[in-house]
């Protein structure tokens, strides 16, 4: 029961090759073309935006940085961005029509990158929060603090954004 059937193809220089070719139900975007469009660009720049504050904690000299209840979940956010963002790259370049696969990636995926982005950076806030209780808050501390909550809306956006990416079965 997969996707894809091997075909034998024959080369112009007269070889055979055995190549896979997509069997299976393909999918469309339930929403309208400009609707799913907005929603790829907001869902791509929601992405760039917390690969940019995640750089940007790390490359900032924060007291916080060294504190491991505010860093050691922020440091995890980086397999989540990766995600993001690949993510994002994925649903750019997706076409009309979308493999079994390619819906699974695009639905399930995104979901659940963008709650473990927003576990994680809430995570980290409260452990921002215990660091300025222990240590007093400095300016890098609150812009580090400022970056991990602007992650932390960017995932709750991208996680309800997925709604305008629902897919159904293409006709």
């Amino acid at each position: 029961m997969g996707d894809y059937r091997l075909e034998n193809a024959v080369q112009p220089d007269g070889r055979l090759k055995t190549v896979p070719v997509y069997c299976g139900d393909w999918y469309v975007f339930c929403g309208g073309a400009e609707a799913v469009r907005r929603a790829k660009r907001i869902y791509a720049a929601l992405s760039a935006l917390c690969a940019a504050m995640f750089v940007a904690v790390l490359l900032l000299n924060a007291g916080s940085g060294r504190f491991a209840l505010a860093m050691l979940p922020f440091a995890a956010m980086v397999f989540p961005v990766f995600f993001a963002l690949a993510g994002s790259l994925r649903l750019i370049l997706a076409g009309a029509r979308v493999t079994r696969e390619g819906r699974d990636k695009m639905q399930g995926r995104l979901a659940a990158c963008a709650l473990f982005l927003a576990a994680l950076s809430a995570a980290s806030a409260a452990g921002h929060a215990v660091y300025w209780r222990l240590n007093g808050a400095a300016p890098r501390d609150i812009a580090s603090l400022g970056a991990t909550l602007a992650i932390l809306a960017s995932a709750i956006a991208m996680f309800s954004l997925r709604r305008g990416l629902d897919m159904e079965k293409a006709a």
